[in-house]
């Protein structure tokens, strides 16, 4: 249940963002006693772990002292890279390599990334906007060519480029964090608090960072 502290949904409410977590948890191919994993097991992925979503309706997180970076955007300046975020333990008791992504809208990055059709049409982070989606000099038009849902990119049959091409996808998504040091523990009364880091693509063409 949500902790019901007057002081804390007060905050919650003046600077409270909505968001989704995944725990990480060890892959069955990680060896407790060498540390070392299968780096071509393809339940992970070759990463040693897996990302289990959890439920966290209805709860925010408290972000503070986010760093310097900043840029404009419509609806104001705002933020994209590594802060401090605050959780109730009884609510979200985030831990190191655990992911979160913000969903209120408020804080955005964008990214430029290249997928290949029909094997990874699915962009790094939930997509908002998609300002172009291009293959060479050839551009694409949502609804004639292709539609979003999530973070895929779902292709009209007949159209766009061939099955197993190359394609530019620039857009604004959903920022993903990684949750590095447990900084405050927290109580009962004190909430937890935990330095978040922005998750970059491995591979960026243009850039990634707060618009």
């Amino acid at each position: 249940m949500p902790f019901s502290s007057p002081l804390w949904t007060a905050r919650q409410t003046r600077l409270g963002e909505t968001f989704t977590w995944s725990r990480r948890a060890l892959c069955s191919c990680h060896d407790a006693q060498t540390k070392d994993w299968n780096r071509a097991h393809s339940t992970c992925t070759g990463k040693g772990y897996l990302l289990v979503s959890q439920t966290v309706t209805g709860y925010k997180t408290v972000v503070a002292n986010a760093g310097r970076k900043w840029e404009l955007a419509t609806g104001g300046r705002i933020l994209a890279n590594d802060f401090l975020v605050e959780t109730f333990a009884a609510e979200a008791p985030l831990a190191e390599g655990d992911e979160i992504t913000l969903t209120g809208g408020e804080r955005l990055v964008r990214s430029a990334e290249s997928l290949r059709r029909g094997v990874d049409d699915t962009a790094f982070y939930p997509i908002v906007t998609v300002y172009e989606v291009r293959r060479d000099t050839t551009l694409y038009t949502v609804v004639t060519h292709y539609s979003v849902s999530g973070n895929t990119v779902l292709w009209v049959f007949g159209q766009g480029p061939s099955t197993g091409q190359v394609y530019t996808v620039l857009y604004q998504g959903r920022p993903r964090y990684w949750i590095g040091e447990v900084l405050r523990r927290g109580t009962s009364a004190v909430p937890q608090m935990v330095h978040a880091k922005l998750m970059v693509p491995d591979e960026v063409r243009v850039g990634v960072g707060g618009v």
